[in-house]
């Protein structure tokens, strides 16, 4: 049932980027399989810096598939697809814990929240990198948009 929820909340942040048509279903899938793969890395036991950053290479490699596979920006994809990875809770624990004057569990829930972030960035920078350096014998480049006109 969770899967369904991130699924629904992913579409909706796809419709707030704008996405449309198989776009946005593929963002909504790609969230989906997201979290999908943080609960099974974060099941077998893997700290929450390897499951985010697992999951957040995981949303990288469906948005690069899917954006070579339909000709659009990887990024359409990849937006909407890592909302469900931002660590949000975690944010708001730590921000209250601050204005409590609770400063020592602040900080380390705001550390933790920057390991979180760190992880999702490593995991996308990562595979792109990768993808970039290799690409795959017949498979299209990633379109690329012109420079706006002046």
């Amino acid at each position: 049932m969770v899967l369904v929820w991130t699924f629904a909340a992913t579409l909706g942040f796809g419709l707030l980027f704008q996405c449309r048509g198989w776009a946005l279903l593929g963002s909504a899938v790609g969230g989906t399989l997201g979290w999908a793969a943080y609960l099974g890395l974060a099941a077998l036991g893997a700290g929450d810096g390897i499951a985010y950053g697992g999951a957040a290479a995981g949303v990288t490699l469906w948005s690069e598939a899917v954006a070579r596979w339909s000709h659009r920006p990887a990024v359409a994809f990849l937006l909407p697809g890592l909302i469900p990875l931002v660590p949000g809770k975690a944010i708001f624990t730590a921000m209250d814990l601050a204005v409590r004057r609770q400063l020592a569990e602040a900080a380390v829930a705001g550390y933790e929240t920057l390991v979180i972030a760190a992880a999702i960035v490593v995991g996308v920078a990562a595979v792109s990198v990768v993808l970039r350096k290799r690409r795959a014998p017949g498979l299209p480049e990633t379109p690329k948009t012109p420079p706006p006109e002046r």
